[in-house]
């Protein structure tokens, strides 16, 4: 029978003693699962050292370690006890056979986690060990919410991948469009968020995903994704006939999971230039339980792509290893693409200079510069950066445009993924800023510049689909005066401009509506219309997440991040993609600023600062931030 104990804070982990490694071999452990015994719940297992450049058949697994506040459980190593967390435990309780032993590499147990040096020498391994895997055995953890319905689902949707009447009967089935929420639900669990899962699946030869008794193959589950991302001629994704009102759902199932690792897999594998932090910025939103393994859970896989190495050191400190990769990345690169992940002091956790990111806080709201948007920003008048270092790195001296300072914020955008479907929250949000933009008395094409500005640009590709980007702005603003007459009907309040928006859009739908597709009918052309119209304006919210619109000098416009104040200061860094929202730190001696986050502002996103600065308009100005 497994021992429990209430947490590893009261276990005597010394009762096994590791043997040390031997680097000249190039060692690492494997451990040896015994075969399971009727009578016993027991968990028997051996441990034993092999060269990495000649090892015998192994598996390794991949999995969440958990909190360190988790129960623990006893299994038997090398006859010696040997204390696990509680999701390790099951895992090794449901791997373990009854007919056969299991060979497999396991970090928390074939890693002597309390020898520093090892640990630092070991990682860099890694990369190498899961490679080498015949397999990797990924646990996702025990069954719960019907997981078992939806491993169901995506073999049944892999075998009918090649006829779309087959397809388009099982989307219209109760029970798949089920098992694809109970799909999301896996891709909710926490080992998606884990760093380390991108360096041990992106190097697998072949994977096996687990989740209590059931499996499914690793390339059957990212077929299966960018199956319900494929079109068939003219028809819609399958996906939408799977979940036609749960935009959230169609998100995580499409683009989370195995289809991010498959992406992040062939950004590495193609020939473009990429930095740490371009790679970085496909897993930022994950977490580790060592911070410093937000860094070092790439290295061994980043570091032949990039210019310059991270080396793997467990002796330094948390500040230490983000410090020197923040000036390791501006120094090699001569950019400052960095610079956009900087935030408020209040939101971080380690004590780093503004301009240094905490990659630790796990911040997984939207962001303004990111690798996939469809017009990438290029506001820095010039490629490269001008910067230099104090000689403690606590300070970055850079050269800078002012474009003027914040006079009027507006309300926080709070939506979350989750939150689709709160439709009120957001057309409230969308009204305020309105509101604050009514103040510059705007005319048709303002209105045009304020969409533009509260969606950062991200819909530039629906011109093609709504006949021009001036006709799918109007659009956009017609169907949020609509929704938000619809919900709050007693506030006549609405803007001429937005009424004329609005009755465009009623006309508009008429007329598809005249010409209803066959199949669809009347009410299934305005449940579709209204939910894709929903779905533009949650995502100008949930686009602005931890955002809010501005006003500022010199008639500028724009979204800053939550923190922003008044006065705070608008900047274009050279070298840097989006501007800055900077504030003045307190303290006498010479002016010091620190970052508040990145903004986007209207008409400087696209290299326009390089225009002014030509004719004289603008001047390049020393910013010493700290």
């Amino acid at each position: 029978m497994a021992i429990y104990l209430p947490s590893l804070a009261n276990v005597d982990n010394h009762q096994f003693s590791y043997k040390a490694l031997s680097e000249d071999k190039n060692e690492i452990r494997l451990l040896r699962i015994h075969k399971k015994k009727p009578s016993s719940d027991q968990i028997q297992c051996d441990i034993f050292c092999v060269s990495l450049d000649g090892a015998l058949p192994y598996n390794a697994l991949s999995y969440t370690w958990g909190d360190p506040s988790d129960p623990a459980f006893q299994i038997a190593l090398n006859e010696r006890a040997f204390m696990v967390r509680k999701n390790l435990w099951e895992a090794l309780n449901q791997l373990q056979s009854e007919s056969q032993e299991l060979t497999i590499w396991i970090d928390a147990i074939c890693i002597n986690q309390n020898d520093l040096a090892e640990r630092s020498e070991q990682v860099c391994k890694m990369k190498s060990i899961f490679e080498q895997a015949k397999q990797v055995m990924v646990w996702l953890g025990p069954k719960e919410n019907n997981s078992d319905q939806a491993f169901s689902l995506v073999p049944s949707l892999y075998e009918k991948r090649h006829s779309f009447d087959q397809l388009v009967e099982l989307s219209r089935s109760r029970w798949a469009r089920n098992a694809l929420v109970s799909l999301a639900e896996v891709f909710w669990r926490p080992y998606w968020t884990r760093m380390w899962i991108v360096q041990e699946l992106t190097v697998a030869q072949d994977i096996v995903f687990y989740c209590g008794s059931v499996s499914v193959d690793g390339g059957v589950l990212a077929e299966v994704q960018r199956l319900l991302q494929q079109k068939f001629g003219d028809a819609r994704a399958i996906i939408w006939n799977l979940t036609p009102d749960r935009p959230d759902i169609r998100t995580v199932t499409a683009r989370y999971g195995a289809f991010e690792v498959d992406r992040f897999r062939r950004a590495l594998a193609s020939p473009q230039d990429m930095s740490f932090m371009d790679c970085l910025q496909y897993y930022e939103g994950n977490e580790a339980s060592d911070p410093r393994d937000m860094i070092y859970g790439l290295a061994s896989l980043v570091n032949s792509k990039i210019k310059y190495t991270i080396q793997v050191d467990y002796s330094k400190s948390v500040e230490q290893v983000y410090i020197n990769f923040a000036v390791a990345e501006i120094s090699h690169t001569k950019r400052l693409d960095i610079l956009t992940r900087g935030r408020h002091r209040n939101l971080i956790q380690y004590s780093v200079p503004s301009w240094v990111p905490d990659w630790s806080t796990n911040d997984r709201t939207w962001k303004i510069h990111i690798l996939d948007h469809p017009k990438p920003f290029a506001a820095s008048p010039t490629a490269q950066a001008v910067v230099e270092f104090s000689d403690d790195h606590q300070l970055l001296g850079m050269e800078v445009v002012h474009l003027g300072s914040v006079t009027d914020l507006g309300k926080i955008s709070q939506l979350e993924l989750t939150d689709f479907g709160n439709v009120k929250s957001t057309v409230d949000t969308v009204a305020s800023w309105l509101r604050l933009f009514e103040k510059r008395n705007p005319t048709s094409a303002d209105f045009e510049e304020f969409a533009r500005c509260i969606s950062y640009d991200r819909f530039d590709n629906k011109g093609v689909i709504y006949g021009g980007m001036s006709r799918f702005l109007q659009s956009l603003l017609g169907a949020y005066a609509m929704f938000y007459e619809e919900i709050f009907p007693d506030q006549n309040n609405l803007n001429s401009i937005l009424m004329e928006y609005r009755k465009a859009r009623l006309t508009q739908r008429e007329k598809e509506e005249a010409e209803v597709a066959p199949g669809l009918g009347r009410e299934g052309l305005q449940a579709s219309e209204i939910q894709t119209w929903i779905r533009y304006i949650q995502d100008v919210a949930l686009f602005a997440s931890n955002y809010r619109f501005f006003l500022a000098t010199n008639g500028l416009i724009g979204m800053a991040p939550a923190a922003s104040i008044t006065n705070d200061l608008i900047c274009i860094p050279l070298g840097c993609p989006i501007p800055l929202i900077v504030r003045r730190a307190e303290g006498d001696g010479p002016p010091c600023y620190f970052i508040v986050g990145g903004a986007y502002v209207y008409g400087f996103m696209h290299g326009e600062a390089a225009e002014k600065l030509d004719r004289g308009e603008i001047v390049v100005q020393k910013l010493v931030v700290c």
